[in-house]
């Protein structure tokens, strides 16, 4: 991790209270900011056999599998975003059009090592540009691409 590039993006996320959308500030509030203990996803269990996690990452993984595929949430949303419309990318082994070509069979997409280098980065917001995705969030090193209807398009880079 670049030093430079982490303390800038520090300086250029929010956190929750910065959000405008009530899709990710509940998300952030119910999901990832929720002082609760989870079990480890059993989605998380599979990817980690592809690929090494560090803690924040899979802190990020595991909130949001399980808040995405909780009864509460189901009960109040359309939830799109269950399990099975859920894949895990990484931006070191899959390219931008084998993510763009797999993403109409999913709605949530984990995308990771979006920064590590400038090409990776510039994938990342060709992804985020493109217009199958309305809601990108953006983690620094991980990032999350959603296919909502409905949704305006709104990219936003918050920090945990």
């Amino acid at each position: 991790m670049k030093p430079f590039k982490y303390i800038k993006y520090l300086f250029t996320s929010t956190n929750r209270h910065g959000v405008h959308s009530p899709f990710v500030y509940e998300y952030l509030t119910n999901g990832l900011y929720k002082n609760q203990r989870f079990g480890e996803h059993k989605m998380l269990m599979e990817w980690k056999e592809r690929a090494p996690f560090s803690k924040r990452k899979q802190k990020i993984i595991n909130r949001t599998l399980h808040y995405f595929n909780d009864m509460d949430f189901s009960k109040f949303h359309e939830n799109c975003f269950r399990s099975d419309k859920t894949e895990y990318f990484s931006l070191k082994t899959d390219c931008v059009e084998e993510i763009l070509g797999a993403s109409d069979d999913f709605s949530l997409l984990v995308i990771d090592h979006i920064s590590a280098t400038n090409l990776q980065k510039k994938q990342w917001e060709h992804l985020k540009k493109n217009t199958k995705f309305q809601v990108s969030i953006d983690f620094f090193d991980i990032g999350l691409l959603f296919r909502k209807k409905g949704q305006v398009k709104e990219d936003f880079s918050i920090r945990i």
